[in-house]
């Protein structure tokens, strides 16, 4: 292939999804406690915002400017997590909200997936999957793998998506009781 061809190729506009404005994403940072703040998935907001969807990002407790004391396990972080989506859901009005966690962040979104009928959907990014994780994060790993709306859970350093299997499989292997 010419140079030029190469060139028109890749000039080529990407068409987007019609419904993506319809759709917010609701981004929830990493573990607060380890450094984790909204700062962290500007980059993802702003590639998710570049493709029409809405992107939203907040600090959860303790993190950022944010008021109140981060907790150990992330228990509170649902509830203020699904408030977000509740705030979204009132105020941007959306079709439908995805969530989206990083790290931590995926372990307390996961929790709170079910937790308003607004969320369509859930992606985890590194889902944090270790003895010492599951001491921390265990109770989260029920409440994902129960979830019955759409869900993506990346984990790795390779471009895929984990079967339910695996990721029950891993939880599994990560707990504490077998």
């Amino acid at each position: 292939m010419r140079r030029d061809e190469r060139k028109k190729i890749n000039n080529k506009k990407r068409e987007e999804p019609e419904a993506a404005g319809d759709v917010a994403v609701v981004m929830v940072h990493p573990y607060t406690i380890l450094g984790g703040v909204q700062g962290l998935l500007r980059g993802m907001a702003e590639g998710v915002a570049r493709r029409g969807y809405t992107a939203v990002t907040f600090d959860m407790r303790g993190a950022g400017r944010s008021t109140g004391r981060a907790s150990l396990t992330g228990s509170t972080e649902v509830g203020d997590v699904a408030a977000v989506c509740r705030w979204v859901a009132e105020n941007i009005k959306p079709r439908g909200i995805l969530l989206v966690g990083s790290s931590a962040g995926a372990a307390i979104a996961g929790s709170a997936v079910d937790k308003v009928d607004e969320v369509i959907g859930y992606v985890s990014i590194g889902y944090p999957f270790s003895r010492m994780a599951s001491v921390l994060f265990g109770r989260h790993h029920d409440a994902i793998l129960k979830v019955s709306k759409a869900k993506a859970i990346h984990h790795g350093n390779q471009r895929r998506i984990h079967k339910r299997e695996t990721v029950a499989k891993q939880a599994q292997i990560c707990s504490w009781t077998g």
